[in-house]
Formats: C-alpha cells, structure tokens, sequence
C-alpha cells in the first residue's frame, strides 16, 4: 500500500470503563519515528493536557479523554505530514494504569485526510506499564514463513504445499542457525503452493531466506510466481521471482518483457551459507546480503497481482523447467502497512543453544533501514535497538518446546518490562527495542501450571 500524507488513529476502546489516558504516540518510518514533522490534532480536544505531550519523546506527561468523548463517532488522531511518508510502526504510552489504555483500534490513511483508508484493526494490546512507551506492532502483514524445523515440510500461516521430486528436510550440515534446513538436489525438486490472495505482495513487501549454493549449482528460483515466455523474451504473467543464475542471484521486481525487466544482480558465494532480503518500498528495491545492503534502484513499476502458483526452487519458463541444487532455509515473506494477523508473529531464527528453557543471545539478521526494519518502536524506560531470544522447553530425553507466557524483567529492580508467549510449536520467543547497556532476567511460566517458572538472569541483549 503507498504512502500517504494522512495517518489516523480511531475507534479506540480502552480497557477499562471508557476514559482514555496515554502518554506518547510516536510514529515510525523504516529510518525511525517520524512524527515530530507532523501536525498532530484530534477531533475532540482532550478534557486534561496538550497534543504536543504526545510528541515531545517523553512518555512523563499526560493526555486525556473522557469517556463520553471516547465513545462518540468520530474520535480519532490525526497526524498531517508534509509530504507522503510510509508508516510501518506505531507506538503508544501508557498512563497511570492499564484501565485507560486502549485495547482496541484502528489504523487508517489517506491521501488528501477526507476519504480514508482502514489498514487494519488490532485488539487486546498489552499495556506497557505506567508512563512508559509500549508498540502497538509491525504493521506489515506476515503472509508466509518455512523454517523447516518440523518433521513434514509445511508452511506457517496455512498455505498447502506439494512437495515435487526429492525435495526434503536435512540437518546435517546446517546453515546459519543451527537449525535443519530444505535440501534440493536439481531434478525435479521443488515445492509448489496454489495462488492465493495474501500472496500478491503487492509494491511494499519483503522476501527474506538463507541460502547455501554449492559450485557448479544448476539454475532455478528461490521465488517464482511469474510466466516468463523465453520465446517472446516477455512475461505474459508478471510476478515477483528470486533466480539463482550461475554466479549470481537476479532479483526481478517488475517485468513485462526483455526492454523493460527491472532486476537487480548480486554475486552470492559458493559454499557458503549467506542471508538475503529483498525489500520493496513502493517504486524503491533493495537487495540485503548478510545485513548489507548491496543493491538498490528506483522507478519500479506497478505489479499487478499474480496468476500463476508459487514455486520453491523451480523456474517456470517456455523453454523447460530447471530446478536447482541448494539448501535453503527461514524462508519467509511480508507485505507492508497491513495489521499483523492476530496470533501468527513470524518467528526469527535462533542459534538454539539446547538451555532447558532459555536462552539468550543475538538473532543473526542486521537491522539495516528497510521496510524490514519496522520494529525500532523503543521506550523511554528500557528501550534501545538490541534484543533478547530464547526458547521454552520440557527437558526430557528429548526436550520437547511448549508454549508458555515470558516475562522480560530488568535485573536491578525487577521491573516487568515486557511480556510475551512463545510460540506453541518451535517454543520460540523474542523482545525487541531494549537497551543493550542494561542487564535483564527473563521468567518463564509453563502455560499448564505442571512445572516451576525458570529465569535466566544478568542476560545482556545483543544488537
């Protein structure tokens, strides 16, 4: 979804018995928050304090509404830029108490601040705690993820996939997080998943994965969801596709023939497992290698949504269907300014370190400006730009991950600073947005109640 020079807050519930009280609402681009070049109003003045509290970096001071104003039509927060921005994250201070603190609400943007566009709605925030900045959440919309972590190949949000040739898990020799990975051995080797609407990523998203390609690799795709007619030298059927070629990797964003293919070239290194990202910010590309940026151009133009499947290691083309030789893995892609699906944060790789139930240490992937770059929402109280992972476990023969709820504490106080679950399958957590020069204890708490909590303390997060 484009940029826009309009962005709203609206429809907010809060969750208590209707008077609203926050202390901060920051909005950020890739590069960082970025409404201090906003004009910041509201459609009903508020009963105690100023707008501009809301903007001044602290989350010391105050806003309020009552809760007659909160339940009229129309409340909202109105942020005027002066030019189109792309906004990726929003965060929101809290007041006094969670009681005043939105539960529900609604992101919208337009054009020209008359006819509005809803991005999306999110419900049950958590609250932050007293005067401290909490972040609503990526707005991106994570449509897809493999980690190939399971003992079948799946996908994370539901896409059904078939499994050609001898494609298939491995662990032997693993890539970058220690963890198993998708083996194809050229052939008929490839996955392949139905055409579906969260598919078309549209002109604002992210494809990232790891990848090892042996010498002397035959070519294929990593992401094919196009028609290229080698004949015509044109796409009949546009679509995003990621091609390994013999010495480098192409990235199309947008093609309709030979004349007009819009890519981007980069060397990749045999033998060695990198880690690439392909960003996409409206008619801007970017390619990422190893938390680098290598490659970038401008003027894209607009893809229309696809027609054809998705294909994991092959590439559809009139002249035959070559796959390719290669491991691959934590592949995953994101559209932009779309509310995350309730319940489904993709899970970033970890090192698993085999700690019954925690462990704390860097996520191996760079925050380099992008749209991927969406979670730099930070606190006045603990925040920062490093993080802190782990995974929950019931040690056993085998240790088996398990859901449970994780509180981030900081060390010298006690204070709760943030509270996640884990993830049900992979036991998977994170925090993000910390600050690296203070130490921290995470508590974790079996979601059944058939185990003692266990805390790892004096962590360090990692940037």
């Amino acid at each position: 979804m484009a940029a826009a020079r309009y962005w709203r807050l609206a429809a907010v519930r809060p969750w208590g018995l209707g008077a609203l009280s926050i202390s901060e609402a920051a909005l950020y681009t890739a590069s960082g928050r970025a409404d201090a070049s906003a004009t910041l109003t509201s459609r009903m003045a508020p009963t105690m304090g100023g707008l501009a509290a809301l903007q001044d970096g602290s989350a010391a001071a105050v806003v309020n509404w009552s809760a007659s104003q909160v339940a009229a039509p129309g409340w909202a927060l109105i942020w005027e830029f002066p030019a189109a921005v792309e906004i990726v994250c929003i965060a929101i201070g809290g007041g006094a108490t969670q009681a005043t603190y939105p539960c529900d609400l609604r992101v919208e943007s337009s054009p020209d601040g008359a006819a509005w566009t809803a991005l999306g709605e999110v419900g049950g925030l958590l609250f932050p705690g007293p005067y401290t900045l909490g972040s609503v959440d990526d707005l991106r919309q994570h449509v897809f993820s493999m980690d190939f972590n399971g003992g079948a190949i799946t996908e994370a949000y539901g896409h059904p996939v078939t499994v050609h040739g001898g494609a298939h898990i491995e662990s032997t020799s693993p890539l970058i997080d220690g963890t198993p990975y998708l083996s194809l051995a050229g052939g008929e080797d490839y996955l392949e998943f139905p055409n579906a609407a969260d598919l078309a990523l549209g002109n604002s998203y992210e494809i990232g994965f790891d990848l090892r390609v042996p010498s002397g690799s035959t070519v294929g795709a990593i992401w094919h969801q196009g028609y290229y007619n080698a004949d015509a030298l044109s796409w009949p059927s546009p679509g995003i596709s990621i091609r390994l070629l013999d010495d480098r990797l192409r990235f199309y964003f947008y093609a309709t023939s030979y004349a007009d293919e819009q890519y981007l070239d980069v060397q990749y290194t045999p033998n060695v497992a990198q880690r690439w990202r392909m960003v996409r910010s409206g008619g801007d590309g970017a390619v990422i290698r190893d938390g680098a940026q290598v490659a970038a151009r401008s003027g894209l133009g607009t893809l229309p949504a696809p027609t054809r499947p998705l294909q994991i290691g092959r590439w559809t083309f009139s002249h035959g269907t070559p796959t390719m030789v290669a491991r691959l893995d934590n592949l995953y892609a994101d559209s932009a300014l779309q509310l995350a699906k309730a319940g489904t944060a993709r899970v970033l790789p970890t090192s698993g370190s085999g700690a019954r139930v925690i462990s704390g240490g860097p996520v191996p992937d760079a925050g380099v400006p992008s749209p991927g770059a969406a979670r730099l929402a930070r606190d006045m109280e603990f925040g920062g730009l490093a993080r802190i992972w782990g995974t929950t476990k019931i040690k056993g023969a085998v240790d088996v991950p398990t859901r449970s709820r994780v509180l981030l504490l900081r060390q010298r106080d006690k204070l709760v600073a943030r509270e996640v679950w884990s993830d049900p399958v992979t036991g998977a957590f994170e925090f993000v947005g910390l600050d690296a020069g203070q130490q921290w204890l995470v508590l974790a708490e079996d979601q059944a109640g058939n185990y003692r909590p266990v805390a790892a303390s004096r962590l360090e997060a990692q940037p």
